[in-house]
């Protein structure tokens, strides 16, 4: 066990380099191997001990592993093979960060799949370097240095990398649906339809079953440290299955919570470039983060109302936006009174600008306040527009706050 329970991984990298481990590292940081054989034992000692961070009931922390995630994930590109030797590129390298930032617009905080372990077993033996050791420091580099970038975050516990050690080999358990669950799948109307028309076939059916089984063997074994989340629909009524073959009762929040953490994280239109560490510091100050949550789970909410009404998602995910937002306007504004941090955000003649390319909402022009709070959701193509019309909103009281409520907004086409 770590002698300290808030102990981060963050802690134990500046115990190893006795240097302050932030952003702010130097340029020309890279390890030796001496020092790497020297975090290898520390991180070693330090999940053999692991306990997951304590969250509030309600809070959602979804554990992000590679296997839950359709296309390439932060892990791939430093344990990838090219034939039979190891080349690490770090062109290939994904920004973790920006990796995590979608499951941010809606989670609390995020867990994922740590692959530094995996790497620093090379660096476990005694003696002179080894060709294995010196082929794999620039990955191990190059993955700490995305570390100090989230440094803060990890160390608030909004972000929480693990490794396998953490679940032993029940972990690597392959899952597999029962015969009872199959045939429960296989009678679900919803899946039964999909089937009938193609979309499904068995063998899908037990992949996706033996992935929500593994999601809820780590759930259960993390002791409420982490949740579920579903990358798709196709994993809702699989998931339904298995708890009716079980004969469990189950809440819709089970169900809506999970989805909602991967709708958001798979919309290709979902453009987070512009949210900093800082504000996603920021925006969990207070009730900030639990108010733009709401705001969003009304949007998610409306989609839900209409499936089966549309065809385009992200179109209709734009029309359910600004409808929610122009809905809670008005206790938006209401929650800036109460909040300190808020209250400069809102006040006097602040209005929110929603709209894309060079168009606004109609009305806003007018004055028609539409304040809103959502996730930053604007095409890949065309950059958001949105402005707090306000003189002087960088130099005010608030600017921190309120620029990271602006990063968060939800920036919609106004012709969608």
């Amino acid at each position: 066990m770590c002698s300290d329970k808030n102990q981060t991984i963050v802690d134990v990298f500046e115990g190893v380099l006795q240097e302050e481990f932030s952003s702010k590292l130097p340029a020309n940081f890279f390890l030796d191997v001496s020092t790497a054989r020297r975090l290898a034992s520390a991180v070693r000692l330090y999940y053999k001990g692991f306990r997951f961070p304590a969250k509030s009931i309600g809070e959602v922390r979804p554990y992000i592993s590679p296997k839950f995630t359709s296309g390439m994930t932060p892990t791939d590109s430093y344990v990838k093979y090219i034939g039979d030797g190891y080349n690490f590129d770090p062109n290939e390298a994904l920004e973790i960060f920006d990796f995590i930032k979608p499951y941010l617009l809606y989670s609390h905080s995020v867990c994922f799949y740590d692959p530094l372990p995996q790497l620093l077993d090379y660096y476990m033996e005694s003696g002179p370097e080894t060709e294995y050791e010196r082929l794999r420091l620039h990955a191990v580099t190059h993955l700490l240095v995305q570390y100090a970038k989230i440094a803060d975050l990890i160390r608030a516990n909004i972000v929480v990398p693990i490794s396998d050690e953490v679940w032993g080999h029940g972990g690597k358990t392959p899952f597999h649906l029962s015969q009872d669950e199959l045939a429960t799948a296989f009678s679900s109307e919803q899946i039964s339809a999909r089937i009938k028309d193609g979309e499904l076939g068995e063998e899908w059916i037990n992949l996706l079953g033996g992935l929500v089984k593994s999601q809820m063997w780590h759930a259960a074994h993390s002791y409420g440290g982490v949740d579920l989340y579903f990358p798709t629909h196709d994993y809702v009524p699989i998931y339904k299955a298995i708890l009716d073959s079980a004969s469990r009762k189950y809440s819709s929040s089970e169900i809506v919570e999970p989805l909602n953490v991967g709708i958001l994280a798979s919309m290709v239109r979902v453009d987070t470039t512009r949210i900093t560490v800082e504000d996603v510091l920021s925006i969990r100050a207070e009730e900030t983060f639990y108010e733009y949550r709401n705001v969003l789970s009304g949007i998610l909410s409306r989609l839900r109302q209409r499936e089966g009404e549309f065809t385009d998602f992200e179109a209709e995910f734009a029309l359910a936006a600004r409808d929610e937002m122009s809905l809670q306007s008005a206790k938006i504004a209401e929650l800036s009174q109460k909040s300190s941090l808020l209250r400069d955000a809102v006040r006097n003649a602040d209005r929110v600008l929603v709209g894309g390319g060079a168009g606004a909402v109609p009305g806003a022009a007018t004055g028609d306040p539409l304040v809103a709070i959502g996730g930053a959701v604007a095409s890949a193509v065309i950059p958001p527009l949105y402005e707090i019309l306000r003189e002087g909103v960088t130099k005010s009281k608030g600017s921190q706050i309120r620029q990271s409520l602006r990063h968060h907004f939800l920036v919609l086409k106004p012709d969608e």
